[in-house]
């Protein structure tokens, strides 16, 4: 019997599929994570000297293109887009492509799309677009969830060690926190426990136990993204 190739998705199909399961908070998250490493001093540093360096062979002219621009951004994309579950790869297009089809559906992240583009000294993207649309569909295009189905990372937990996040990632994982405790239905579940509560300053070990349940239940996945342990240890190294 003749075997049949597999045919694996393509790099469009695997960012469309990763982009239509992200959550608003996380898109968020991302691209400030992005625009956090390219506006670091010594990213910059560099850039300007292999800018610089293209420019006086290049007849001052540096094509957004650029193979030695991208080569040195993706030190800072590659490790962050395969955290959010993208693919990584070479080229401008490893960055740009899954960008754009964020703001497809969450044109609240054009500002930091653009300073990015500015950061990376970008001249020819990203092209302006009619927004209004894209905000009429932004509410239906993203699941409302709060839970994010990217594919799962070896993590730092599970090599026994607790994890130390940058300031960028700390705020990242602070950003999808809140977005989640913020929900309709974290607050309804909330605020119906609460009123079963006693109105005394003791709290049953039963109702304690139910409102760590609530929080662990709506955290746990994400904090695992970040390389926490799903588990007690694993909220009380977070804090």
């Amino acid at each position: 019997r003749a075997l049949v190739p597999l045919e694996l998705p393509t790099p469009m199909e695997t960012a469309r599929e990763v982009s239509a399961k992200m959550t608003k908070a996380r898109a968020k998250a991302m691209v400030r994570e992005l625009l956090s490493g390219y506006a670091a001093k010594s990213f910059q540093a560099k850039l300007t000297e292999i800018l610089e360096k293209e420019a006086a062979t290049e007849s001052g002219v540096v094509a957004d293109e650029s193979p030695a621009r991208w080569a040195w951004a993706e030190n800072v994309h590659n490790d962050i887009l395969a955290q959010y579950g993208f693919a990584t790869g070479h080229g401008m297009e490893s960055l740009t492509l899954p960008l754009e089809l964020i703001l497809k559906s969450c044109p609240d992240c054009l500002g930091n799309v653009k300073k990015i583009a500015e950061y990376l000294k970008l001249k020819t993207w990203p092209i302006d677009s009619d927004t209004h649309t894209a905000h009429q569909k932004a509410e239906k295009d993203w699941p409302s969830d709060q839970s994010d189905q990217s594919p799962s990372v070896l993590t730092v937990s599970s090599l026994g060690r607790t994890p130390s996040l940058s300031k960028p990632r700390a705020l990242a994982l602070q950003t999808e926190l809140l977005a989640i405790f913020s929900t309709p239905c974290f607050q309804k579940k909330l605020a119906e426990m609460s009123r079963k509560l006693p109105h005394d300053s003791a709290l049953p070990e039963y109702n304690r136990d139910a409102l760590c349940k609530l929080f662990d239940d709506a955290q746990m996945e994400t904090i695992a993204r970040y390389g926490f342990e799903t588990s007690e240890k694993g909220v009380e190294d977070m804090f």
